[in-house]
């Protein structure tokens, strides 16, 4: 008789993947890091101004540089009054801030985005993208964002993809897009609440053309009414 195998198996142990610079980066500005469970990871239990350092130590990145380039990052997110907090000290949307801060500290030309204000409040979610285009004005990097707010797109983006199953259904700048207003609703997409009010509009015959932004409903109003705009 055939002598019968045995495969012994390890335990398995339970892992959650979370972004955030670490051991396990394989490319210069894309890291993942592995936190066993249960019980707090090892972000919740880092100070914030370490979790935000952790990539630079990790590249070893002498700590002069090191604490100049992660001071300047929580300036930029907002986080340099709670740099020696405890990373599970902080709000949701703090959090959400130490994570995009952990990967801006690396200053990569160019950052993908996944919905990164999704489950934020709104005054978080103004927070979270003024971090994001703070940094992409002062260093000049492409940022990827997707998502499904239009306004958010509408006022941050210089360029568009509307994908339409698995096809690039548009592609172009925020003016040439949203002039197809009615195409993306017929598409199941939104358009921003302001874009809405104005197709409204002319519905009822108000002589108004399509605008995506406050600023360009400001504009349009303005001459209607016969003034000239400050905005």
């Amino acid at each position: 008789a055939m002598p019968k195998s045995t495969t012994i198996h390890p335990p398995i142990k339970r892992t959650v993947l979370s972004l955030s610079p670490s051991k396990m980066a394989t490319k210069p500005n894309m890291s993942l890091q592995k936190c066993p469970m249960p019980g707090l990871d090892p972000l919740e239990r880092a100070k914030t101004f370490d979790e935000v350092a952790l990539g630079l130590r990790n590249r070893g990145v002498a700590e002069d540089e090191i604490r100049s380039r992660v001071e300047e990052t929580l300036k930029i997110c907002g986080l340099y009054p709670f740099r020696n907090w405890p990373v599970s000290a902080l709000s949701y949307g703090q959090k959400k801030r130490v994570t995009i801060a952990s990967i801006l500290v690396l200053k990569p030309e160019m950052i993908l985005l996944d919905e990164p204000t999704a489950g934020l409040d709104p005054v978080g979610r103004e927070e979270i993208l003024a971090n994001i285009e703070s940094y992409r004005r002062a260093k000049n990097a492409t940022i990827m964002m997707v998502s499904h707010s239009m306004s958010d797109v509408a006022r941050l983006t210089d360029r568009l993809l509307v994908l339409n199953g698995s096809h690039i259904a548009m592609d172009g700048t925020p003016d040439e897009v949203f002039c197809h207003a009615q195409e993306l609703l017929e598409m199941g997409l939104d358009i921003p609440e302001i874009t809405r009010v104005f197709l409204r509009l002319q519905q009822m015959g108000v002589p108004v053309e399509p605008v995506y932004t406050i600023e360009q409903a400001v504009e349009v109003l303005t001459r209607l009414k016969g003034g000239i705009s400050h905005a």
